[in-house]
């Protein structure tokens, strides 16, 4: 999608933290991170041979904070290890084998990411720093292989950044989904009990 998805994802990402979060250090620190982003996203730079995206650094930084937040450090990291591997290893099938892709990259690589990641982990922020983390693993192992082979590609071009905003976006559709379903289901026990109630009197 050539960063379609990105931009119009991330601005409706951003305005989610703004407007509808609550007020706190986690609302600003999401919402400035976002910004870096979208803004960082059309910048490159190179380093050690290698061109970089600047919104990929951002997002590589404010994934390892995340991560770094979190319980169970070790096993999360396992964890992105094994999306990095995953992720690493569609891209170099999808590179070299594009006929087996026959559904658009976009949503393949994804959804294959999400479920994954809710087989491995639990909590919406775990997940969500986990899966960032992995894929921007991915994608730099991603580089140097291609590299090897004389195939130069950018670090965190927009077609990365569309796979990241699927993914963000699956987890909060996820995330409402399950919210959904929990109050439904306090709705339905305290229709169950005042119905009791009348019943018993």
């Amino acid at each position: 999608m050539n960063g379609l998805l990105f931009f119009w994802f991330s601005w409706l990402i951003w305005v989610y933290i703004t407007f509808i979060m609550k007020k706190g250090k986690e609302r600003t620190f999401f919402a400035i991170w976002t910004l870096l982003l979208i803004s960082g996203s059309s910048f490159h730079f190179v380093m050690f041979g290698y061109k970089l995206s600047l919104g990929y650094l951002f997002l590589v930084i404010g994934a390892m904070v995340m991560v770094a937040s979190t319980k169970r450090l070790f096993y999360h990291l396992f964890s992105s290890l094994t999306l990095m591997v995953l992720y690493m290893t569609i891209k170099v099938w999808e590179n070299f084998f594009p006929i087996w892709m026959i559904l658009s990259k976009s949503f393949v690589i994804p959804f294959m990411m999400v479920f994954i990641i809710l087989l491995l982990v639990k909590g919406f922020r775990n997940r969500v720093s986990i899966g960032l983390l992995g894929i921007c693993s991915g994608e730099l192992v991603y580089s140097f292989i291609l590299s090897s082979y004389s195939l130069p590609e950018p670090v965190g071009g927009y077609e990365f950044f569309d796979y990241v905003v699927v993914i963000l976006f699956l987890f909060i559709g996820i995330e409402a989904a399950h919210a959904f379903r929990v109050k439904i289901r306090a709705l339905l026990y305290t229709y169950k009990k005042s119905f009791q109630v009348l019943t018993e009197e």
